[in-house]
C-alpha cells in the first residue's frame, strides 16, 4: 500500500488488510491501489473480493493468515446469504401453503 492510501485509510479510521483497498486496473497489473475497494453486497461481489485475496496471496502481498482469514469471513457471509435466501423462500412457500403441509 502506497503511504498516501495508508494515510487515508488510518485518517478515515479505517484500519484494512491491503487487499481490501485493491482494485482491477487494466492498464497495469490485476491489481491496483488507486480504486475503491470492494462493498460486499451479493455474492457477484464476494466472488471478485475472492480473486482479489488469492492473487494478493499469490504475489505476496498478503500472508498466508490474513488471507485465510478474510477468506473465511467471506465464506460466513456467503453462507449467511444463502441461508436467509432460503429462510424467504421456505416463508413464502408457506405463506403461499398456508402453512398446510404438502
Amino acid at each position: 500500500m502506497t503511504a498516501n492510501t495508508q494515510e487515508t485509510a488510518e485518517n478515515a479510521g479505517l484500519n484494512l488488510p491491503k487487499v481490501l483497498t485493491l482494485r482491477r486496473n487494466t492498464a497495469n497489473s490485476p491489481l491496483s491501489l488507486k480504486e475503491k475497494p470492494i462493498k460486499v453486497k451479493n455474492l457477484r461481489d464476494a466472488k471478485k473480493l475472492l480473486s482479489r485475496i488469492l492473487v494478493a496471496f499469490q504475489r505476496g502481498e498478503l500472508e498466508g493468515r490474513e488471507a485465510k482469514d478474510l477468506a473465511y469471513l467471506l465464506s460466513v457471509w456467503v453462507q449467511i446469504v444463502k441461508d436467509a435466501d432460503l429462510e424467504e423462500r421456505i416463508r413464502l412457500l408457506e405463506a403461499k401453503t398456508g402453512g398446510k403441509e404438502i
